[in-house]
């Protein structure tokens, strides 16, 4: 059974290879990467996406999460779970407005780490999980970036996640600066039956927890998965 995993705001999927050892090999998962140089909209990238033939399983991150949530509602058929991590349905978020507003500019300059440690990694975050983070977010034009930080600022997908009736799980970070644990409640009081969990992590709850998340994806998918 594939498991597609659908990455953050950078879109390379490089940043999965903390959790891919980790996973159990039944979910078979392939990371999903997005075109670096073309500034697609959630449509557009839901329109490009190289679907399997049968049933599978999506772990959708961050920026993907409304992605996701569009692949549950276009294919409820073949969409037997969905899991979101550190996402949203609908993100109002200064941080969001912010970003938007800006636009290409902030990506052409060089974050301090000490600013990706805080707004992503955590403050104990090696210098390797730093440069893995750098080098994901450099590779992508920033105009590209800054399309989807609008894209972010405008989705809402609350009517389609509220119908959807796949079994939804959500990981949060609770050290999450970007998105927070104030996310959960709206999803929850859309979809009741959404399980969440939460770990002790930044917002790269992959990346910084990857043992941990890949357990709990593990065991949230293989029963679902098998039958």
């Amino acid at each position: 059974m594939v498991t597609l995993l659908l990455p953050g705001l950078d879109g390379t999927g490089r940043l999965f290879d903390p959790l891919l050892p980790h996973l159990d090999p039944a979910l078979d998962a392939r990371a999903v990467s997005f075109p670096p140089d073309r500034p697609l909209g959630y449509q557009d990238l839901l329109a490009e996406l190289d679907i399997p033939r049968g049933p599978f399983a999506v772990v959708a991150e961050s920026f993907s999460g409304p992605l996701g949530i569009l692949l549950a509602t276009r294919y409820p058929d073949q969409v037997r779970a969905l899991v979101l991590v550190a996402s949203f349905a609908r993100a109002r978020t200064l941080t969001a407005r912010i970003g938007a507003t800006l636009g290409a500019p902030l990506f052409r300059v060089r974050l301090p780490d000490v600013a990706l440690r805080w707004a992503m990694l955590g403050m104990d975050a090696t210098d390797a999980d730093v440069h893995d983070v750098r080098t994901a977010i450099e590779s992508v034009d920033p105009a590209v970036l800054a399309h989807r930080l609008r894209e972010v600022a405008s989705v809402d997908v609350t009517a389609e996640f509220a119908a959807s009736v796949v079994p939804t799980l959500y990981l949060a970070g609770k050290r999450d600066r970007l998105v927070g644990l104030k996310s959960v409640d709206p999803l929850h009081r859309l979809r009741p039956d959404l399980q969440s969990q939460v770990l002790d992590a930044p917002h790269l709850v992959l990346q910084r927890a990857a043992a941990e998340a890949a357990t709990r994806i593990s065991q949230f998918l293989l029963p679902v998965l098998v039958h």
